[in-house]
């Protein structure tokens, strides 16, 4: 990351989660305890607003009024959100979402207290098997971390397939394909949804189907992949509780098809 001024050195901190801006001097970051006030700030509102045009423009994207919110993928798969004046009333609104990663082994995990011993063996089994599994938490809880964490389990002469928005999954097998979603571009074409994405990964021949985060429509394909000799897959999905996981799946379903019928 280069110039990014009062950005740059949270940018370039591994321990640092996210970036919020409410305004040229009003910047939060989180490093791990949670969100706190830099006290650090661009020039005026004006160097703020121009960061943010150029940041979004490096991302292939275009902040302006004819398209005041824009959504963007840093290269290391930071994601960058900005909205403009009038819709963000007080003014330019920036966050800037980055991923901690998982611990590398087992033995790491468990030092660190990561993860307990019962339930890493549970979840060990659960992939080795080959049992479907789906991980439900919360925003920020760790879901990708766990699915992350867990990639090191698939045998090494698997065929993994990977879907995601943004690519964040890195299992440790030679025959791995990874498919990215890619969101419309300024003019609203070009896009490429998960749904589609998954649907072309079943005519790939994989030995599992990986699934970085289900919220949409493409829940129905996810489903149907699980279900129809590709053991072993997983995903994650937004939910407090292990039930209401099973409630937002059912929903989704719904949502998502005019023909699924309770």
């Amino acid at each position: 990351y280069h110039g990014d001024g009062p950005l740059s050195s949270y940018l370039n901190d591994p321990s640092c989660r996210e970036i919020l801006i409410n305004d040229f001097n009003r910047i939060f970051v989180d490093t791990g305890f949670g969100l706190q006030d830099t006290g650090f700030s661009f020039l005026n509102h004006h160097t703020y607003e121009a960061w943010a045009i150029r940041t979004a423009a490096r991302l292939g994207r275009r902040l302006e009024l004819q398209h005041p919110i824009c959504e963007g993928t840093f290269e290391d798969g930071a994601r960058f959100h900005a909205v403009l004046s009038p819709i963000a009333s007080n003014g330019l609104s920036v966050a800037i979402r980055r991923f901690g990663a998982a611990p590398i082994n087992e033995v790491r995990a468990l030092e660190t207290a990561w993860i307990e011993p019962l339930a890493l063996e549970i979840l060990k089994r659960t992939v080795t098997k080959k049992l479907n599994c789906v991980i439900s938490g919360g925003t920020s809880s760790g879901k990708t971390s766990l699915l992350n964490f867990l990639c090191q389990y698939f045998l090494p002469n698997e065929r993994i397939l990977t879907v995601e928005d943004t690519v964040e999954l890195s299992p440790p097998v030679k025959n791995l394909v990874q498919l990215q979603a890619r969101k419309p571009n300024a003019d609203g074409q070009g896009a490429i949804s998960l749904r589609s994405l998954i649907q072309c990964s079943l005519r790939m021949r994989p030995d599992r189907i990986i699934v970085g985060e289900c919220r949409g429509d493409e829940v129905l394909e996810m489903l149907q992949a699980l279900n129809t000799g590709h053991p072993g897959s997983l995903t994650t999905i937004h939910a407090n509780s292990t039930q209401e996981a099973l409630q937002r799946l059912e929903l989704l379903c719904l949502l998502s098809s005019n023909n699924v019928s309770v």
